[in-house]
């Protein structure tokens, strides 16, 4: 009941998406523990990537890193992508989720070893409603990079023909929770 009340409140989100883009959304910040949004976005396609036969693995580095963000919004733009990345994965392939600390952002990247895109197609691949799926609507990338834009990060997409795509994420540590003594000495 959880997992369907769950996918409800997902596709709920994605109409909204389709509202996101003829209006801005005021974001709804709070302080969120990057690693455990992520293990959220894990659990709730876990069971789709069983079914499709991808190994989906994450190597979460962000550790206590807290940054003062839209949670549901940013969930959106992660399930985006691992969506994206499960449906384009070859059965026995495999979608990596990663996160990372660097001296100025917090990165989280999502990998895949699809069959990857041209130079062009990638080029586009943000662009409203364009999408190469045929029943695709072009618009998971598209809110995607307006919901990272929105908390002044950044999002890129580096794509090799047949061997799959990475989509890195960088959000700022500065505008975000101050890092902790502990933390600023990890790096």
């Amino acid at each position: 009941v959880q997992t369907i009340r769950t996918e409800v409140d997902r596709l709920d989100e994605i109409v909204g998406g389709f509202l996101a883009l003829a209006k801005e959304r005021e974001l709804q910040p709070e302080e969120v523990r990057i690693d455990a949004l992520l293990d959220d976005c894990l659990r709730l396609v876990r069971q789709d990537a069983e079914a499709r036969g991808v190994k989906l693995t994450a190597e979460l580095r962000a550790g206590d890193t807290r940054l003062r963000l839209d949670p549901k919004q940013c969930t959106r733009a992660v399930l985006n992508l691992l969506i994206n990345a499960l449906e384009i994965c070859p059965q026995g392939g495999r979608v990596r989720l990663f996160s990372r600390i660097t001296e100025t952002h917090c990165q989280i990247e999502v990998r895949d070893d699809g069959p990857g895109m041209t130079k062009e197609v990638a080029e586009r691949a943000f662009d409203p409603y364009f999408t190469t799926k045929p029943t695709g609507t072009g618009l998971g990338l598209s809110i995607t990079r307006g919901i990272i834009e929105e908390h002044g990060g950044t999002i890129e997409l580096s794509c090799t023909p047949g061997q799959g795509c990475q989509a890195l994420i960088s959000l700022p540590l500065q505008s975000n929770t101050p890092l902790t003594a502990s933390k600023a000495q990890q790096l």
